[in-house]
């Protein structure tokens, strides 16, 4: 046998030797991972975890969401903060975290602070349907604060809180709503005047909508239109054409073209919807 067979051999048995060696010490470490996982051993496996094993990552998410379920009233906050993740929860788990918040008197956590729940506004609505009365601490947490939901932060949070009032579509609700309102960022306020649209309650939606004409975000403008279209008398008028003239957010959408072929078009959505509102006030002005 010459030298370069017995180089080759020896690279073969060395490497074969190495792959023998790198399966024993990953089954080593997947033991280990299962027994810290066993034990509940959450900073074994945050260690595992923070050296790049996803094995360890997955066993140290279901630990936390573990601790998180078992957590006191005293540690549910900070266990929220430390074990959540909106990648594992369900909408049963989350509905089983929200409720613990509320028994525990903690719903203004959930109300002010965004901490990523994933299915929050769809928990809220399930216990309000139940019967638990999250309305009324909501309606404390805004009138404890000022200028509420600001930021754009804010602002999403105050469309997870919109979207649980538009789950349950109480128009009773809109009278309370509305006197905590001011306490509410200019910004964020938009957000709910979709509840009062969806709820059917005119009296407090005209007035919020004609101040959301003039918001920065196209989406409550666009709400605006809406609202004193259905709900505006014709005083509303002229701030609608000219938003129906001058409007600037545009967009784009496909469009099949009498060839058949598609293209993309420049569109502008509030002007469309300003016309649509002008053309109601207009039908209802006629009917007298």
């Amino acid at each position: 046998m010459n030298r370069t067979t017995l180089l080759l051999l020896g690279g073969l048995l060395a490497c074969s030797g190495c792959s023998l060696l790198q399966s024993l010490v990953k089954k080593n470490h997947d033991g280990q991972i299962d027994e810290a996982e066993k034990a509940g051993d959450y900073e074994a496996l945050a260690a595992k975890c923070s050296e790049g094993k996803s094995k360890a990552c997955d066993a140290r998410t279901r630990v936390g969401q573990k601790r998180l379920a078992s957590s006191s009233c005293d540690t549910l906050l900070p266990n929220l903060d430390k074990y959540y993740s909106n990648h594992q929860a369900t909408k049963e788990s989350d509905l089983a975290l929200v409720r613990k918040f509320a028994e525990c008197g903690k719903a203004d956590e959930l109300f002010g602070k965004d901490h990523r729940i994933r299915w929050l506004d769809d928990a809220i609505a399930t216990l309000d349907k139940e019967g638990v009365d999250l309305f009324g601490s909501f309606v404390t947490f805004l009138g404890a604060g000022d200028k509420v939901y600001a930021g754009e932060s804010g602002v999403e949070q105050a469309n997870r809180m919109a979207r649980w009032l538009v789950a349950i579509g109480d128009a009773s609700r809109c009278p309370t709503l509305d006197e905590k309102l001011p306490k509410v960022a200019p910004e964020a306020r938009g957000e709910f005047v979709w509840f009062y649209y969806e709820a059917g309650c005119g009296a407090q939606a005209v007035p919020h909508a004609r101040q959301a004409l003039l918001a920065e975000q196209y989406g409550h403008r666009i709400q605006a239109c809406d609202v004193l279209g259905k709900y505006g008398d014709p005083s509303a008028l002229e701030a609608l054409n000219t938003l129906a003239e001058t409007d600037p957010y545009k967009a784009e959408r496909e469009v099949r073209t009498s060839s058949g072929m598609v293209a993309i078009e420049v569109y502008y959505p509030v002007r469309e919807r300003c016309q649509a509102a002008t053309g109601q006030l207009r039908l209802r002005k006629a009917a007298g």
